[in-house]
């Protein structure tokens, strides 16, 4: 059996990942990729059904805005992306409705910017701004959104770490939405 060696030890094939060993390898080092999974990808996992003129994307979905780590890829890999229109859906009782949220996110944001210190975690946040009766809609929405987009616990994520990541999407145009086709 023979053995290898590597000056680096990449560990899972995610984008992150991969861009690391492709930077890494361009430069002359030696590089191997360490991934637990059958597949490379990371949380980008797309699925092609022959029926379909589309992917389904089971995974990381779009590219937010324009940040030039992500648009060196694509246009190195010439792959094809479309703008996705700007209309958002959600499912109230049982039924489709477009959302309202993202004017109200807005208010959340500007909100938490002035909250200033000290720092806290965003479920305090909602529960102090938003704990009424008659708010326990639109607190849900919140909670969700923030679990569900940032994946993290709306008891451990920071105000002031989504207000930096809002800052950064805006800095790269982050409002604008992108899919990759291919």
């Amino acid at each position: 059996m023979t053995q290898d060696t590597a000056d680096v030890l990449v560990i899972g094939a995610g984008v992150a990942g991969l861009c690391a060993a492709q930077t890494l390898s361009s430069r002359g080092v030696k590089v191997v990729i360490l991934e637990v999974r059958d597949r490379i990808g990371g949380r980008i996992f797309t699925c092609h059904v022959p029926s379909l003129p589309v992917p389904i994307e089971l995974g990381a979905e779009f590219i937010h805005g324009w940040p030039r780590e992500i648009w060196d890829v694509v246009e190195a890999s010439a792959l094809t992306v479309v703008e996705v229109t700007d209309s958002h859906w959600q499912s109230i009782d049982g039924a489709l409705k477009e959302s309202g949220f993202w004017p109200r996110w807005e208010i959340f944001v500007k909100q938490m910017r002035e909250a200033g210190a000290p720092d806290r975690p965003f479920r305090e946040f909602i529960e102090e701004k938003y704990g009424a009766e008659n708010q326990q809609e639109i607190k849900r929405l919140a909670l969700d959104y923030v679990e569900g987009f940032n994946a993290a616990s709306a008891g451990r994520i920071s105000v002031a770490a989504l207000v930096a990541m809002e800052d950064a999407a805006s800095a790269v145009s982050g409002g604008a939405a992108f899919r990759v086709l291919n």
